[in-house]
């Protein structure tokens, strides 16, 4: 058997940085935002853009915002006939477990797409609906 790295290590705090847009991801009230433009050196007053990496089985990761108390998602948009990314419902007391039944919009696979400056670049894919979720919304 041979161990495999898992590059969003649950129970951290992670930031989202698009290195082409220059933006962190956030989680806004209502929906997932790009940040203003900012440097790498997020703000500690930010917090919508902060996530606890949340386990969620088989390998899986989930993103839960604190400051919201909802996880990032991703779903088919009949209305639009695509995917986009979103955010969930309220998610019950405790960021620590995704809810049942929730992997299949909730749960994503860290994929290393780069290694450089000894930053390893990640995506998100999603299995059940064959998708990474998208730089920004």
């Amino acid at each position: 058997m041979v161990p495999v790295k898992n590059f969003l290590e649950p129970g951290s705090m992670v930031a989202l940085w698009n290195i082409h847009h220059q933006r962190f991801l956030k989680m806004d009230i209502h929906s997932m935002q790009p940040s203003p433009k900012h440097s790498q050196d997020m703000p500690n007053s930010w917090g919508a853009e902060r996530f606890r990496v949340v386990d969620a089985g088989n390998g899986m990761v989930a993103l839960h915002s604190r400051h919201r108390n909802r996880f990032v998602k991703l779903y088919w948009d009949g209305h639009h006939n695509q995917h986009m990314m979103g955010i969930s419902d309220e998610s019950p007391d405790t960021s620590v477990e995704l809810p049942d039944g929730w992997e299949f919009d909730h749960a994503f696979v860290p994929v290393p797409i780069r290694m450089h400056l000894g930053h390893t670049d990640i995506a998100l894919w999603n299995p059940w609906h064959h998708r990474f979720l998208p730089e920004f919304p």
